[in-house]
């Protein structure tokens, strides 16, 4: 792979983005597809050429299209979104609802545009009298791909997991393939526009990215090395209003984010705010570089903490998204009747958004002789819990874990579900018996090493993350973690370094 770590210094120096050393074959594949559309039939000379010629904004997005990724959907994160609509808007609208009626918020990162179009909606729904304020909803990204789409406002049932079907109905207009369109007055209170965080200037009145109450950075510093993350959240933090809020994803949070921030925790989620700095003396941990490498060598079983833990004891339970982007056949129990329906359709219909059709045809695939097969059940336990029925998707859970005591994926599924309801204790012993039953889930050690940091416990916080080191260091650098929403093993340990340098 010729001048792979120049390529490598080229792009983090002018699009920001960071690709370690077990990211190289991935960079390089990515750089071969991006040179076809640059008319090259070379990958090397491509690299050459890049390297020596400086590229205008219009090739800097068209690479940047090939080199990011721009998976969302509506209502992402919701506990983040939660707090903004139950504690933090609700008091600033109070204070400007007298005078200064003004609200301003930048989508950093907005990707295909269903999150600034869900700040629309929830603004829409808080404010009755919504004509009558000044609201700027500012959206960037550097793909220019994703802006054209996000532009146009046109989405599959992909993009509306979890969101009930009187969303779509209110919101949108069905058109006769199927895709729905976002409705006029929701579209007009966004303005996209291009924009490098990396290297653009902000913030500035010219682009709007000035006196800003709320930024949502999400699933963006994934992307930057340590000193990108600095230097973004620094100007991220001017950009901001006293009290204005930061809100990232929770695989970003990290004290690599400006220490200029303060932060707090809601319902598990850690929110960064402008203003007067607390008292608490921040200590930052350290995993030593040679851990990371020393680890590839270890061939010793890791013994996860969980096993040492007491009936009564507990962890600290992480957040992540509710359910996996893409679930993985679980094996039925051998005396399970043939299914009636092919699993790996219904697999294909789930991907595609189509909970509705493939809720009808599990729900009959699992009645009668086929009641006990636990992969039709916990498919349906994350349909439910994706339609936001989370005391019916418990129930599944409940039977799938009463079916197999010792499967991991139905305690996960149901330590997702918990969360969401807000039954912590319970939270914590289905993620404890994940722990118990796969010492090597890397995402779950990784989780309780995230939660533990944003709670302050920094010495706890290290240990699950030099757990989730061992456990990354045993997958190809390029090989999806499963329950990760696409991250790959090399991604996640770059994203535990930043974390804790």
């Amino acid at each position: 792979m010729k001048k792979i770590k120049e390529i490598r210094e080229y792009l983090l120096a002018n699009l920001g983005l960071n690709f370690n050393d077990n990211q190289e074959k991935e960079l390089y594949r990515k750089l071969s597809d991006a040179s076809l559309k640059f008319n090259f039939d070379n990958t090397d000379s491509f690299i050459d050429w890049l390297l020596m010629h400086p590229l205008d904004n219009e090739q800097i997005e068209k690479l940047a299209s090939f080199l990011t990724i721009g998976e969302t959907y509506f209502f992402r994160e919701k506990k983040a979104l939660d707090y903004l609509e139950f504690e933090y808007l609700p008091r600033l609208i109070k204070t400007r609802n007298a005078s200064n009626r003004h609200l301003k918020i930048w989508s950093a990162g907005c990707a295909s545009g269903e999150e600034p179009y869900s700040i629309a909606i929830l603004l829409k729904r808080i404010i009755p009298d919504l004509k009558d304020w000044d609201i700027t909803i500012l959206a960037t990204d550097i793909n220019s791909v994703f802006l054209e789409k996000a532009r146009k406002g046109i989405y599959t049932k992909w993009s509306f997991r979890g969101m009930p079907e009187s969303f779509k109905t209110k919101y949108f207009k069905q058109d006769e393939n199927n895709n729905y369109h976002i409705n006029q007055s929701v579209k007009n209170m966004v303005d996209f526009s291009y924009l490098n965080i990396a290297s653009d200037s902000y913030p500035s009145a010219t682009n709007k990215t000035d006196k800003v109450d709320i930024i949502l950075c999400r699933n963006v510093l994934i992307y930057f090395s340590a000193d990108g993350i600095k230097n973004v959240t620094s100007k991220l933090y001017e950009s901001l209003v006293n009290d204005g809020v930061l809100l990232v994803s929770p695989v970003e949070v990290s004290p690599i984010i400006s220490q200029k921030f303060n932060n707090f925790v809601y319902k598990g989620f850690t929110i960064y705010n402008k203003g007067p700095k607390n008292d608490i003396e921040e200590k930052q941990i350290q995993i030593p570089d040679k851990l990371i490498e020393k680890s590839r060598d270890n061939n010793k079983p890791l013994i996860s903490d969980s096993k040492k833990l007491e009936k009564n004891d507990s962890v600290s339970l992480p957040v992540n998204k509710l359910v996996p982007g893409k679930p993985k056949q679980i094996v039925a129990p051998k005396k399970a009747q043939e299914k009636p329906v092919d699993y790996k359709k219904l697999l294909e219909l789930y991907q595609a958004g189509k909970f509705d059709e493939v809720e009808t045809l599990i729900e009959s695939a699992i009645t009668g002789i086929n009641n006990n097969n636990i992969t039709y059940i916990l498919l349906l336990a994350r349909i439910k819990a994706n339609k936001g029925k989370l005391d019916e998707s418990e129930k599944l859970c409940m039977q799938a874990v009463n079916l197999d005591k010792i499967n991991e994926d139905a305690h996960y599924l149901m330590a997702s579900v918990f969360s969401e309801q807000g039954k912590l204790k319970e939270a914590k012993d289905s993620i404890n018996r994940v722990l118990f039953l796969k010492p090597e889930f890397a995402l779950g050690h990784f989780m309780l090493g995230n939660m533990a940091l944003s709670n302050g416990a920094k010495p706890e916080s290290k240990k699950h993350f030099n757990n989730a080191v061992l456990c990354l260091n045993k997958f190809k650098p390029d090989e999806i973690i499963a329950e990760s929403d696409g991250l790959t093993a090399g991604n996640l340990l770059q994203i535990i370094k930043t974390m804790v340098l």
